[in-house]
Parts: structure tokens; sequence; C-alpha cells
């Protein structure tokens, strides 16, 4: 498979400054450092999208920001999406342009969770948030303006990490019932990021491809700290015992990233589970791609191609 033009380019940049890596950078550089790159190098709004700032209660206060394209009705569907970063790395603001266009071209509201990130509280705080956003969203679905039948929940890498932890919590707890489940470039198997597996992709895309091993070493710095919950499948739900009645799943990986091998074993646990599921791999694209849709043809059709998987999901 060929590399993006577009993104080759970007990459081979990269490796051309004297700049440090993300990776290489204090705590609070490479947050502010992720969130400038993201905004530059992700999609132009396009078209006037309503926003809402509010907070969802309880032992955290979750910060959060619905986001609703204009005429989409009295009982509208909604995505729960969770960003990704490694559970480290990004917020609201990074992925605001993201967002915004997605709304926009899926036609369902968004709401963006801005979960804690590690450190400050490490595992398992943000699968909580995560778990506790769904719950809070499914009884106040109503308020929200939201039909509760047409809910989905969706993430991109770390975020699908915990799009996935929450499904199983709602299978599990009934809160709520879930229309469908969409994951882009997930992080199912966090144990390479612990050293402690490896999968052809990353041994293939794990350096110079935008997400290398030096930045999944961080996260799993700071994400697990010393506590070695690689196989804890909240961590790794690629290890979950049941992966059986989850919502129907779309799994989207790219040809170019060294997650692309455990999104794809995901899928096939899915299938082997009985759940319904769909799986597509991006070729040509690097590790977040969503993000690069500013500055590549390429992702650009790779991200109206996810708004349209969500616009079909939540029919």
């Amino acid at each position: 498979m060929v590399l993006d033009h577009e993104i080759a380019q970007m990459l081979e940049a990269a490796r051309a400054s004297s700049g440090k890596g993300v990776g290489e950078l204090s705590l609070a550089d490479a947050r502010m450092a992720y969130t400038t790159r993201y905004r530059a190098r992700g999609i132009a709004v396009e078209r006037k999208i309503e926003t809402e700032d509010f907070t969802i209660p309880g032992d955290a206060r979750i910060e959060a920001r619905l986001y609703r394209a204009p005429g989409t009705g009295v009982r509208r569907p909604a995505v729960l999406y969770f960003h990704g970063g490694g559970f480290v790395l990004g917020d609201i603001e990074a992925y605001d342009n993201q967002s915004r266009m997605l709304a926009a071209l899926s036609g369902a509201d968004i709401v963006f969770v801005n979960y804690r990130l590690a450190p400050e509280p490490p595992f398992p705080a943000p699968v909580e948030d995560a778990i506790a956003a769904l719950g809070w969203i499914g009884s106040h679905s109503a308020d929200m303006g939201f039909d509760k039948r047409r809910i989905a929940l969706a993430g991109d890498s770390a975020g699908g990490n915990l799009a996935i932890n929450a499904a199983l919590a709602a299978r599990d707890r009934e809160i709520p019932d879930i229309a469908a489940l969409i994951l882009l470039y997930p992080v199912t198997d966090f144990r390479p990021f612990g050293g402690k597996t490896s999968y052809p992709s990353i041994e293939a895309y794990g350096d110079g491809y935008f997400l290398d091993k030096s930045l999944m070493d961080m996260f799993a710095r700071h994400y697990l700290g010393r506590s070695g919950k690689l196989n804890d499948p909240r961590v790794s739900p690629l290890l979950a015992d049941n992966l059986a009645q989850l919502p129907p799943t779309t799994v989207i990986t790219a040809g170019h990233d060294p997650l692309r091998d455990q999104g794809l074993a995901f899928f096939e646990a899915l299938k082997a589970g009985g759940t319904s599921a769909t799986y597509r791999c991006m070729e040509g694209m690097v590790h977040n791609f969503m993000g690069h849709a500013g500055i590549s043809r390429g992702a650009r059709s790779a991200f109206e191609e996810v708004a349209e998987t969500l616009r079909r999901a939540l029919r």
C-alpha cells in the first residue's frame, strides 16, 4: 500500500526538522504541542454549528461540549465522542474544528467528553469518566433533545478504548442501549505500549509514522505508572472474556498505523463473540488521520467516510 502523498510530505518535513518529538517534551509542552498541531492540521470548519459547554456532575465533574448542526429536528441522533492522545494528551480545543465538522457532516449531535487526563489521575480515571458520561447522557437524553434509540459511542485511538469500555458497561448495566459503536484506529491492546508484546504493524510503522514507540512508552508511563495492569481488560479490551452482545460495531484502521493489527484483531474477536461488526482499513493513511484532514485530501475523504458511517448507523 502506498502512503498518501500529502501525509508523506508532512512526515518528511517532521523528520527534517530539528525540533523534538512530542514524546520527548515535558508533559505541559507535549500537551500544548499536541493541541497546536492538531488544530493546525485539522479540517476547516465550513458550516455554522451551535455549541454549548456543560458539566457532567458526579464524583469527578467532567467537562463536555455539545455540537449541534442546525435543523436536525426535535429528537436528534447523538454521538458520545472520546478523543485520542494516549489518555494523556488532547482536549476540547484540540478537537473543536473536528467536532464541528463531524456534527455538520453526520447530521448528529456530537457530545465531546473532556475526560480527566493521566497522570494527574491515572488509570482507571479516564475509564470511570467515560462510563459516568454515558450514564448521565442516558438519564438526561430527553432533556438534551436526543432520541434515546439513536445514541452512538465513538472514539479515536485511546478514545476508542474508552468507547469500548463504555459499551461494555452499557451492556452489563443497561445504561443505556447503544445504537452503534464506531472505533477509529482504536487502542485495544495496551501491552505493546509497555513493551510486553508486539504486532507486525508496530514493527513496520512504529517509527516515523506519527505514533512512534517513544510516544507509546510515554503514554504507558503516565497512564499506568508502575501498576503493571497491561492485562487488565479495561486497559486492553482485546483481552476481555466476553465481547458478545455489543452494539453493531465499525472498526476503522489506517494502513500505515502501528495500531492497525490490533484493531483488526479486535474486529475478529467481536465477530468470534457474535457481535455484528464491520472492518475498514483506510489504505495510505497513518494513525490519527482524522486530525490530518486539513492537509491531506485523502484524509479529508476518509473523514467524510467516517461521518457517513455515523449518519448511516443512526438513521
